[in-house]
């Protein structure tokens, strides 16, 4: 059964909800010389650098940041679900157009060009590697796929297709996903590559490696009556103790403990990173509403022919008057 987005107050809740997504080649001037972005996207705030073995399920997509020095750079997160198939969010690859499943919007070929998903990484910005290496593993994307209705945040939620899988190891392994609604309390751990200060801020500071913190999660209703709607398909946590800020987008958000069926000791994926609203903490895409969805196999079709691709460099959306600038 499809997540129910009815209630009229959905898109009413985002008043002045700014997601900043990056979603095609970062350039060189979006990024200052004393390391601070030009072009804001969610970042985690109040984290550590974390170690290789502290997430071995994240994942780092990456576009082209330097055809001069062949550096890429970090522009969404994911989750690793299989050696193949990835989590990530819809907003991170959204474009406008409809393939053979009529369910779900594709994206493949040119407009995956010069982006990869990297395992294994703890940096932000890197040189790619065609080789294995104890840094991470670089593969290019065969397809990406999100539901055909999805406006964000409603459906924000996308599967990646590998062209070629992971390497499973110690640092790169499956992240379980939650099986089932629950309504969290407590803190769990979101991870993300950069940006260290709160969205609402003037200082943009760039972290050059992977950060993850806790992150205070509310209760259904807390949820419902701060947001003022029906808040079930999504995870709401509050900013009091960390939180995510602007590049964090697609990325994990990770509970222990919660007696899941599929916890086996390394936690379940509960939450994909949505969006944050200043001073009100953030929402992630609760992975439960989204069993059926992620197990399909409408990832087997292929493209209707002569696809256009419609790739936005920064998407601003304010919730209150819907607007969309390209670079």
């Amino acid at each position: 059964m499809n997540p129910d987005f009815s209630s009229p107050n959905i898109i009413k809740i985002f008043f002045n909800l700014l997601l900043y997504t990056h979603l095609s080649q970062l350039y060189e001037d979006s990024v200052d010389t004393n390391g601070s972005l030009s072009y804001p996207v969610f970042r985690i705030v109040k984290g550590r650098e974390a170690e290789l073995s502290d997430v071995p399920y994240q994942v780092a997509f990456k576009t082209i940041y330097s055809y001069f020095s062949k550096q890429y750079i970090t522009f969404c997160g994911g989750s690793i679900v299989t050696n193949l198939k990835l989590l990530s969010a819809a907003h991170c690859f959204n474009i406008k157009k409809k393939a053979l499943c009529d369910d779900f919007i594709y994206v493949e070929g040119k407009a995956l060009g010069n982006k990869y998903a990297v395992a294994g990484c703890l940096v932000n910005k890197d040189v790619y590697n065609p080789k294995d290496t104890e840094k991470g593993q670089w593969r290019s994307m065969k397809k990406v796929m999100y539901p055909a209705k999805y406006t964000f945040p409603k459906y924000d939620i996308a599967i990646v297709i590998l062209r070629r899988p992971f390497v499973l190891n110690d640092n790169i392994s499956p992240i379980p996903l939650a099986s089932r609604y629950q309504d969290y309390s407590g803190e769990c751990i979101a991870s993300g590559f950069g940006q260290t200060t709160p969205i609402y801020s003037k200082l943009k500071v760039l972290a050059a490696h992977l950060m993850l913190a806790s992150i205070e999660l509310m209760k259904t209703k807390t949820c419902n009556q701060l947001h003022k709607s029906y808040m079930r398909h999504f995870i709401c946590t509050s900013d009091l103790v960390a939180d995510i800020s602007l590049g964090d987008s697609g990325g994990p958000l990770v509970c222990h403990n919660t007696g899941d069926p599929n916890d086996k000791g390394k936690g379940v994926l509960v939450g994909i990173t949505c969006g944050a609203r200043p001073h009100n903490g953030s929402i992630f895409t609760r992975v439960s509403s989204y069993k059926k969805y992620i197990s399909t196999n409408c990832a087997d079709f292929t493209l209707l022919p002569n696809y256009i691709y419609v790739f936005p460099t920064l998407a601003i959306y304010n919730f209150y008057q819907l607007s969309v600038f390209p670079s």
